[in-house]
């Protein structure tokens, strides 16, 4: 019987230990992607800005709302399948971004200022 305890608990605590991984991986996509608007400056179209509850509070529930819908008329502008050459000119322009970021914040630090 002990046996049989000892391993659900252990049982129990790996699908634990393997929800709550599942979760951080999940969070940090979440957090980088938000990363990757801001990025792409639809924050400052949104009047987004750093600390706005985009959940809770009324006005932010509105930029998050303009937010979506920029979005959604983007996604619903891509065709289904997309365009190969199209998704290729997207990823090109996105590695241009952030190598000139890269390139940025290295000479950001060399020059010894923070780069924000």
């Amino acid at each position: 019987m002990n046996r049989l305890l000892s391993a659900k608990s252990r049982i129990h605590t790996t699908m634990k230990r393997q929800t709550l991984s599942d979760r951080a991986a999940r969070t940090r996509t979440f957090i980088q992607a938000g990363g990757l608007l801001n990025l792409s400056g639809l924050f400052d179209i949104c009047q987004i800005e750093q600390g706005d509850d985009l959940q809770f509070d009324t006005d932010s529930q509105d930029k998050a709302a303009t937010l979506l819908g920029i979005l959604l008329d983007a996604v619903d502008k891509i065709p289904d399948p997309p365009d190969a050459g199209q998704m290729e000119n997207w990823r090109a322009s996105g590695t241009r971004l952030l190598k000139q970021r890269a390139a940025q914040k290295a000479y950001q630090k060399m020059k010894g200022r923070p780069y924000s």
